[in-house]
């Protein structure tokens, strides 16, 4: 009874004593791990300047184009008259609005019969007067053998002779015929009109006459434009015709204009003139480009012709400028500033082109080829500010040592070796 008592303390005494054992290294760890923990060093932040994108500037040469809009008119517009009264006997198949006519070809034909009479009734007179002519000079023989024939009988001479020989009345018989000569000729020349024709290359814009239909000289019979050329007037803004070609004006020839149709099609003109006035709303200068075979008659099928009263647009092909700097439109701030990297600073700088278009500006005092024109984006740019380029931050990469990249580690793993020294 007694052993077992014993016994049983001494088990209970060296539970005891273990589990103290286990609570005493836990806590000589928990010591440890505090008192070997690793402590982050305080450092000012270092400060970093923003990283840019640099282009080098290079001198380029670049043709003005001029961009315009343009209405389509007609180079060519006539109103067709009669030259005659009469009755219309006969219409062409192509006297038509929308029929285009080559030049001399027969549109209209008048009934002739009045003027056939009329132009017989003049040769009937004529052939009169041609016989009355030669009675006269009849007359004027038989004068001229009296008086040689009283000269030599009588001894006596007529001081005007004129009146003896009727050469009063030759004249008039003379003048007469001269006149109905003119006559027969008008007969014939209103005979020829009863045949109207196309004046020039045309097309028809509008009739106003039928078969039958009674015309004289006061109505028009039809409007006619010319298909050889259509004329095209275009706004261009004042300060922009110092680029622009213009013959009689500034001296620098004819620009040619590309001229881009509303279905995307394209043809080809030139400037002819500057008219004198400017546009009422806009005040914008007007000028007349002029497009040859407009309708596509002379070209190949399929593309599309010019069409009066279309608005089109148009690329004026001016000048060309030499020794100039692009710079990209995106890049400029403000409308007229840039930034320029210059000894790895920013400068702010104010442009003046000379000319723009919708991608670019045109430069040639204010940038000088070779220059470094930053092309990032920056919220809060300030001139004189220290910026950074890619190409510079990968030159100044620096190399790391590899010693000194575990220190916790190492830490770590003699902690390990005394806690297993421990439990051992």
């Amino acid at each position: 009874m007694t052993k077992s008592n014993g016994r049983g303390w001494l088990k209970v005494t060296l539970q005891l004593l273990l589990f103290a054992a286990i609570i005493s290294g836990g806590w000589v760890s928990a010591n440890y791990f505090i008192d070997t923990k690793p402590t982050a060093r305080r450092s000012r932040p270092e400060k970093l300047s923003p990283l840019v994108d640099i282009a080098p500037t290079r001198s380029t040469s670049k043709t003005v184009v001029v961009n315009a809009m343009g209405t389509v008119v007609p180079a060519r517009q006539i109103s067709l008259y009669s030259q005659l009264v009469g009755t219309v006997d006969w219409i062409s198949p192509k006297f038509v609005p929308g029929g285009r006519l080559a030049k001399g070809e027969v549109l209209v034909k008048l009934n002739r019969e009045d003027y056939e009479l009329a132009a017989r009734k003049q040769r009937s007179v004529i052939r009169q007067l041609q016989a009355d002519l030669a009675l006269e000079k009849g007359k004027q023989a038989v004068a001229r053998k009296e008086i040689e024939l009283m000269k030599k009988t009588l001894g006596k001479t007529i001081k005007d002779p004129r009146l003896a020989l009727r050469v009063p009345q030759l004249n008039k018989a003379m003048a007469s015929l001269k006149s109905q000569e003119i006559g027969l000729e008008q007969a014939l020349l209103d005979l020829k009109r009863t045949v109207i024709k196309a004046p020039f290359n045309a097309m028809v814009l509008d009739r106003s006459i039928e078969l039958g239909s009674r015309v004289t000289t006061q109505n028009g019979l039809a409007t006619l434009i010319g298909t050889d050329a259509f004329w095209i007037e275009a706004a261009v803004p004042v300060d922009k015709l110092q680029w622009i070609g213009i013959p009689g004006s500034n001296g620098n020839g004819s620009s040619q204009v590309r001229v881009r149709l509303q279905d995307g099609s394209k043809t080809s003109g030139r400037v002819i003139r500057l008219l004198g006035d400017l546009t009422s709303k806009s005040q914008m200068a007007r000028l007349l480009v002029q497009v040859d075979d407009p309708l596509g008659m002379n070209r190949r099928s399929g593309q599309m012709p010019l069409l009066l009263n279309s608005y089109v647009s148009l690329d004026f092909v001016g000048s060309r400028i030499q020794n100039v700097v692009e710079i990209p439109r995106k890049v400029v701030k403000d409308g007229n500033r840039i930034w320029i990297l210059e000894k790895g600073q920013l400068r702010i700088r104010t442009i003046q082109p000379i000319w723009e278009d919708e991608e670019s500006f045109y430069v040639r005092n204010t940038i000088k080829p070779g220059e470094l024109l930053i092309t990032s984006e920056m919220t809060a740019a300030v001139d004189g500010m220290t910026v950074r380029t890619l190409d510079a931050d990968k030159a100044t990469v620096e190399k790391v040592d590899p010693k000194k990249q575990k220190p916790a580690d190492d830490s770590n793993s003699k902690m390990a070796k005394t806690s297993n020294s421990q439990e051992s």
